[in-house]
């Protein structure tokens, strides 16, 4: 790249001695060996706590360099407490070894997510925030909040999130790229997630510029900036990517075609894939990092200019166990698993007969399954869907339930995977004759049939012929087209089920698992939404007595329930209006916490953490 740049010789102290009182703030009092001397060298230090020490400076670098800590697709919580003590040590370590430090996470920071789908993800945003994460990018997953939720939870994010390649209006106000400084250089970062649309939520479908399309305009646009400035071109670009590794390589080869960036693009940190891939792109100019999903691995990558000038990186793969518990994030983490654990008691649909699932591999008389299956079914009424399937291997608690409550422990108990339901046109008639050879095949005891289909409870199926007479309560039309929600991997080839199989091959483009519904959210929203209707009094707003709510009447309600609920009058309720309503509407019963949280979040889609007029119009669904 040129002549090399002329810097000041400085010299590196590298291991420097560290505090006792700086340890236990990294890593935690606990965590200190009683004894353990003041001063002593942070890598001895790291040692005695039971941690990976901080990696040494590259011996070829020359002033200071980048060294960036980073990790993708996480859907838990379980490994940040260890990613933040790697990322605090090396913080720590920064000014002696003479770096910058930047944390990135590219893209599937937040959903889908058991914690994502009670409070919209709030907490996976805050985990980032209290680890101290510098950059992000979007993943395709994100956009499971929708547009406006999205955008809200974004604006909670004390970091840069970069938005190179899509173009939402919602989201406009994220930067395309973003810039920082190392020992006198620049470096561009740009965000850019897949253009594959086959993987997205129908309802929040981006507008995306192709990812190799988009790096050279973002760079154009880098470019006409700073001259606009007088300042040189950067030196350094660093791309978050959220694709496939064959994507990745593909942008590889064209950084390296590229005229300016092939010697600027050392790296390419990626996202999208959830195994470990470390290699370089087609031409040899950048190396493709992705470490995995859910923080297992922590990357390291350092980026550095050696006497030369001339641009190097090395990559460092460390597992998350060999460090500590970082107190602060520790302390947030336990917090959420409290929470979550305190909503699996929560009461979320009431059991109005005596159901079961020991034995819905054998029948469906009396079953969990249709009791699931009838509010998943209506938790997919915008969606059109008119039965609702599941196959008997997907019920998993083997529990009896009395009449009373059914909790969100039961619901995760009962669907202990998660259940990706596709939406698909099918013919009554193969309908009916799957449903037909999967309840008739062998039932041997004590396993029973995995594959035997349980339905909505608004189908019909003779017990002893198996066949199918009425669906959403109509009879039966083999030449029907009917709108089905079906466990995605069913339409794959799991059981193997006829004619089912044989015809998604031939006529259903069947939807990539990514952008299912994930049955677990879907029943629990339902569930949120017909105890909104209950708590509302939703049957009385049928003020003409035939039977449905229309629209007028639907308006009506929602300003009476608004006038009542809204205490302050700024068009919103918010948890403590809410908790003040519940206990007038329940007599004084208190509602819990947890359960004011479900309430909010099936209604809150701007994520705002309220629920306003028009958001309290979906309980009519």
């Amino acid at each position: 790249m040129g002549a090399a740049a002329s810097f000041e010789v400085k010299k590196y102290p590298g291991d420097a001695p560290v505090s006792a009182e700086d340890l236990a703030r990294l890593v935690g009092t606990e965590n200190v060996p009683a004894g353990l001397e003041a001063g002593v060298p942070l890598s001895v230090a790291c040692a005695a706590v039971g941690s990976l020490p901080p990696v040494p400076r590259p011996a070829t670098a020359q002033g200071e360099f980048l060294r960036i800590i980073t990790i993708n697709d996480c859907y838990k919580l379980e490994n940040y407490p260890r990613v933040a003590a790697a990322l605090k040590l090396e913080r720590h370590a920064a000014a002696s070894l003479g770096c910058i430090v930047k944390a990135t996470l590219p893209g599937d920071f937040v959903s889908p997510c058991i914690i994502t789908a009670l409070d919209g993800g709030r907490a996976m945003f805050e985990a980032l925030n209290v680890m101290g994460f510098d950059l992000l990018c979007l993943g395709n997953h994100e956009f499971d909040l929708g547009f406006a939720g999205l955008a809200a939870k974004c604006d909670s994010f004390k970091g840069t999130i970069v938005n190179s390649n899509t173009n939402c209006k919602e989201l406009a106000h994220l930067p395309k790229w973003a810039t920082f400084e190392v020992g006198g250089r620049t470096v561009v970062v740009g965000g850019f997630v897949t253009g594959n649309k086959a993987i997205y939520p129908p309802a929040a479908l981006p507008d995306i510029t192709p990812v190799d399309e988009a790096i050279p305009t973002v760079w154009e646009a880098v470019k006409a900036e700073r001259a606009k400035q007088g300042a040189p071109l950067p030196d350094l670009f660093l791309p978050l990517t959220h694709q496939l590794t064959p994507e990745d390589k593909a942008t590889g080869k064209m950084l390296s075609a590229h005229g300016e960036l092939a010697g600027r693009t050392p790296v390419i940190l990626g996202g999208h894939d959830h195994e470990v891939y470390i290699d370089e792109c087609g031409g040899g100019t950048a190396t493709v990092v992705k470490v995995g999903a859910d923080a297992e691995n922590i990357g390291i990558v350092d980026i550095w200019w050696d006497g030369a000038g001339e641009l190097r990186r090395a990559v460092t793969l460390r597992p998350a166990t060999e460090y500590p518990l970082e107190p602060e994030t520790d302390k947030f983490v336990k917090g959420q698993e409290a929470m979550l654990e305190s909503m699996m008691t929560s009461p979320i649909a009431v059991v109005e007969r005596p159901i079961s699932s020991k034995r819905v591999r054998f029948t469906a008389e009396d079953s969990v399954g249709s009791f699931l299956l009838t509010m998943l079914k209506r938790g997919l009424k915008s969606e059109g869907v008119e039965i609702a399937l599941l196959q008997g291997g997907g019920i998993r608690a083997k529990k009896d339930y009395a009449p009373g409550p059914f909790t969100m422990g039961d619901l995760f108990q009962e669907l202990a995977f998660d259940c990706a339901q596709a939406v698909v046109k099918l013919p009554g008639k193969v309908i009916a004759e799957t449903i037909s050879n999967a309840r008739g095949a062998p039932q041997p005891e004590p396993k029973g049939n995995a594959n035997f289909l349980h339905t909505d409870g608004d189908a019909t199926v003779d017990p002893t012929t198996h066949a199918l007479t009425h669906v959403n309560g109509q009879p039966l039309d083999p030449d029907r087209m009917y709108t089905v929600a079906i466990y995605q991997y069913l339409l794959t080839g799991l059981g193997n089920l006829e004619p089912l199989l044989s015809y998604a091959k031939a006529n259903v483009q069947v939807p990539h698992e990514e952008c299912c519904f994930p049955a677990k959210p879907v029943i629990l929203g339902q569930c949120m939404r017909e105890a909104w209707r209950d708590l509302l009094g939703f049957k009385g707003w049928d003020a003409d007595g035939d039977g449905r709510v229309d629209r007028e009447e639907l308006l009506a309600g929602i300003d009476r329930a608004m006038a009542e609920l809204d205490q302050n009058g700024d068009g919103k309720i918010d948890r403590r209006e809410l908790a003040a309503y519940f206990a007038k509407a329940r007599c004084g019963e208190a509602a819990s916490a947890s359960l004011l949280e479900q309430l909010i979040s099936a209604l809150d889609t701007d994520g705002d953490g309220c629920v306003d007029k028009g958001e309290l119009a979906a309980i009519a669904f």
